[in-house]
């Protein structure tokens, strides 16, 4: 089914998961006439919580009505409800799954800036990319508006990572970006200077908000980090690191679009659209 009442979706309150309203049954439903609603009540308290009538919920969902909650719900979280248990259904918000609103600071962070304040490193990252074509030619004039490609991870060598990561200092050394990143451009003739720009830029400032942000908020991982001087002068203040720079590869390959798109990845705008009933 294509019709528009079909391809309707929302956010059940109770879970947070984006939902089909054909396929996972979201409805709408006042919480006082909830059944079983006790069982929305998490059993440890946060500040930052967003509770209504003391049950934990996914405030985007919720449309207060006359005083009264009007809340969307998923036919999983509804059937749930209705067993006879003590606790939170499965996929609630209540059930230990709650993490909170993510912060500016890190909702800004491209990729390879994540990497740069990351603990961890269990994957390494490979991006095959091409333009857009138009009327079955690439234009390659419009690329950072009409990229297309994948990515794909990996297992690393985390034994040769740690080594690269052993201390407190941060941000991340960039020479780690060259282990963890792989690009992969295909397309013919040369390649624009700024079409990796907005993809895989370096801001310092950036870097240095989102680490400010981690320790202050996430003391048991980043309150005993420390943030280096040199580390940061070592971060372009707006630009591709050489470290990326230096691992970017390019193939006039471009049978390989058609392979790695084919049956996924719309190559025009009108392409893979629905037509309605």
């Amino acid at each position: 089914m294509t019709s528009n009442a079909a391809l309707q979706s929302g956010t059940c309150s109770i879970c947070a998961r984006e939902c089909s309203t054909h396929d996972d049954g979201l409805t709408e439903v006042y919480l006082d006439c909830l059944l079983n609603a006790d069982r929305l009540v998490p059993k440890r308290a946060h500040p930052r919580h967003d509770l209504f009538d003391g049950k934990l919920l996914e405030p985007s969902a919720v449309k207060t009505i006359d005083g009264h909650h009007l809340i969307s719900i998923c036919s999983w979280c509804s059937d749930d409800l209705k067993k006879s248990s003590d606790k939170p259904p499965c996929y609630a918000l209540a059930n230990q799954l709650w993490i909170g609103k993510v912060p500016w600071q890190l909702q800004v962070l491209t990729f390879p800036e994540q990497l740069l304040v990351f603990l961890v490193y269990p994957r390494v990252f490979v991006f095959k990319l091409f333009p857009k074509r138009s009327g079955g030619v690439q234009d390659v004039s419009g690329l950072q508006r009409a990229m297309r490609g994948n990515v794909s991870s990996y297992e690393l060598d985390k034994q040769g990572i740690a080594s690269m990561v052993e201390g407190k200092l941060m941000p991340r050394p960039p020479a780690l970006l060259a282990s963890l990143i792989s690009v992969t451009f295909i397309v013919l003739g040369q390649l624009p200077k700024s079409w990796i720009h907005s993809m895989f830029r370096v801001r310092r400032q950036v870097v240095l908000d989102a680490l400010l942000w981690l320790k202050e908020n996430n003391p048991r991982y980043y309150g005993d980090i420390e943030i280096s001087a040199p580390h940061m002068d070592s971060l372009p203040e707006d630009d591709v690191p050489r470290e990326i720079m230096s691992i970017v590869r390019q193939t006039d390959d471009i049978g390989i679009i058609e392979q790695e798109s084919e049956g996924y990845v719309p190559l025009d705008d009108d392409e893979g659209q629905l037509p309605s009933c």
